[in-house]
């Protein structure tokens, strides 16, 4: 797993559902910038690689239904 703190190109990660598109950094700012479609598109691929910081954004959105639809099930499991 790549260390969260490495620069990521969007081409670096590819997992079988989705490609990254931005870096943890990139979704971080985008998600303190209330663009919180924006995120939800791009936070899953980096959860499901390995980012902590981007699962734990993924779950407080599914509890919060920010980007996604709020669900509880989702929340915990992220």
């Amino acid at each position: 797993l790549l260390d969260e703190q490495q620069a990521v190109q969007p081409t670096d990660i590819v997992s079988e559902s989705h490609a990254v598109t931005m870096t943890i950094e990139d979704v971080v700012a985008a998600y303190h910038q209330g663009k919180f479609d924006l995120v939800a598109k791009n936070v899953l691929p980096l959860a499901e690689n390995g980012y902590q910081r981007a699962a734990e954004l993924a779950g407080l959105m599914y509890k919060s239904g920010q980007g996604f639809e709020r669900n509880p099930q989702k929340a915990i499991q992220w």
